[in-house]
């Protein structure tokens, strides 16, 4: 057998040698670059399509004994703030829920308080405490109130409130006095009542006693049958009814400093109350730490429509685990709402004004529509501050009052007014109270022109954007492979 000549070739060495750059390698790796670039700059506009700031939706809940469909609108108050409306801007006027919605150029608004809806009178009572813009603009003694910080957190809870007056500075006998309601109509009986700017222009009324205050001090007193008395726009006045009433007034002076506050009923700190700056009060509260809290007697309701098994259009707000804020329209009996709200993912929620009241609106129209004006909403509008500062109206407060005696200032100071009816912040312990759930304290603003519906089309393009991205990536990075492999394959030359 002839012997082979020459040496064999190292096949390791041909293997392992460095193969020159292949064309199809090159269109491989432009069309890997193109693919990253493309990826990267769609990751752009997506970085700024995150969830809406408020979502409307139609769920059916399913109940103990029944099933229950309901209108929806969830918020989130980090990025917007609620806000009370009052109809045509004062308390005791009527106006439709869209109307009212629109001028105040909210996104969305549920109706709020109960109210004197049935009255022949012109003016229409609401019936719970209200805060707006940090003020008390109207006093009840029933229900629960929803009160909202200046930093989104929220809380429900029974709350009483008493006013006390103070002339030259002191609450104490004989220069203390006291009221018994914030800006409402008397119904005949004795009565001491506060009425600022947010009753309007004149109190009306010319039967009592009237006590005009401007820049914290008193300016005019008003005998009885003079008329009705200009509200000062820097002040309020005082109103005096009935022959116990008016001897109190004769307290007052021309001159003389006044002012007042806010304290609980039961004596406890106001705590997070003090720095709630907008508030509905209604109820009765339906869910307390998650579970059903249902006692609308305990909270002085008497009404059948609220008390008994009642079916009838309801209105709820609640807040969830996340800090959410909830709106929700629905129908049945308060008892079936508790479970309704409990379902929904609330962690605290209470009723509002329901019947012919109820109402839920947004830019796209009615949700559920109404079927008479209302008194007052709880709306949500864009928060044109970062979560934590100080509202505007904060940061100029003319005609301070007096300050406390030194020995006063050693426990919380209760919430005092200026000559305007504006409330200080006290100085407290933090509060606990449900905090928004994003971490950030930066808002994410929109645009106000935006609606609901805008925003949920908005969120379908992105999804749809981000599935046609991945078939694309799947695609060329499949062509790119095949492309890689057959180069690969290929001999040298």
């Amino acid at each position: 057998m002839p012997r082979l000549q020459g040496r064999m070739p190292d096949l390791r060495r041909t293997a392992t040698r460095r193969r020159p750059d292949l064309p199809n390698q090159d269109v491989a790796r432009t069309i890997l670059v193109l693919l990253l670039l493309l990826l990267a700059g769609a990751a752009i506009p997506l970085a700024g399509q995150t969830s809406p700031p408020f979502e409307v939706s139609t769920p059916t809940v399913k109940l103990t004994d029944l099933r229950v469909s309901a209108h929806m609108i969830r918020a989130d108050l980090s990025r917007l703030q609620p806000r009370l409306g009052l109809a045509h801007g004062r308390v005791g006027q009527t106006q439709e829920l869209a109307d009212l919605a629109r001028k105040a150029g909210a996104l969305a608004a549920i109706n709020g308080s109960y109210f004197e809806a049935y009255t022949a009178s012109a003016i229409k009572n609401p019936n719970h405490t209200l805060f707006h813009e940090g003020r008390v603009v109207a006093k009840g003694n029933i229900g629960s109130v929803l009160g909202f910080a200046a930093d989104g957190r929220a809380r429900i809870e029974p709350l009483r409130l008493k006013i006390e007056g103070a002339l030259d500075g002191s609450f104490r006998y004989p220069d203390n006095w006291h009221a018994y309601w914030v800006n409402r109509l008397p119904e005949g009986a004795p009565t001491i009542t506060l009425f600022t700017p947010d009753w309007g222009p004149r109190t009306g009324l010319s039967d009592g006693v009237q006590v005009v205050v401007s820049g914290g001090r008193v300016t005019h007193l008003v005998a009885p049958g003079a008329g009705a008395c200009p509200i000062p726009t820097d002040g309020f006045v005082v109103y005096f009814r009935g022959e116990r009433e008016q001897r109190l007034a004769k307290r007052f002076r021309v001159g003389r400093a006044c002012s007042w506050r806010l304290v609980r009923d039961d004596g406890a700190p106001l705590g997070f109350w003090s720095e709630v700056v907008e508030g509905v009060g209604a109820g009765p509260r339906l869910v307390r730490a998650g579970r059903v809290d249902l006692s609308p007697e305990n909270e002085g309701f008497k009404d059948p429509k609220i008390t008994t098994a009642w079916d009838a259009p309801r209105s709820m707000v609640g807040i969830d685990r996340n800090g959410r804020l909830l709106m929700v329209t629905s129908h049945g009996q308060v008892r079936q709402m508790a479970e309704l709200m409990r379902n929904l993912g609330a962690v605290e929620a209470m009723c509002l004004d329901g019947g012919a009241s109820s109402g839920l609106w947004t830019r796209k129209g009615y949700l559920t529509p109404p079927g008479r004006p209302i008194s007052n909403a709880l709306m949500i509008v864009e928060r044109p501050n970062p979560p934590g500062s100080a509202p505007p109206w904060a940061t100029s407060r003319p005609h301070p009052p007096p300050a406390p005696p030194p020995r006063a200032r050693a426990r919380p100071r209760p919430r005092e007014s200026d000559s305007q009816g504006r409330m200080f912040l006290s100085r407290e312990p933090e509060p606990s109270g449900v905090r928004p759930g994003t971490s950030s304290s930066r808002p994410r603003r929109t645009s106000p022109a935006q609606g609901p519906g805008t925003r949920r089309e908005r969120s379908g393009e992105a999804r749809g954007m981000v599935h046609l991205l991945g078939f694309l990536a799947v695609a060329v990075g499949g062509l790119s492979w095949h492309l890689l492999w057959r180069a690969r394959r290929e001999p040298e030359t």
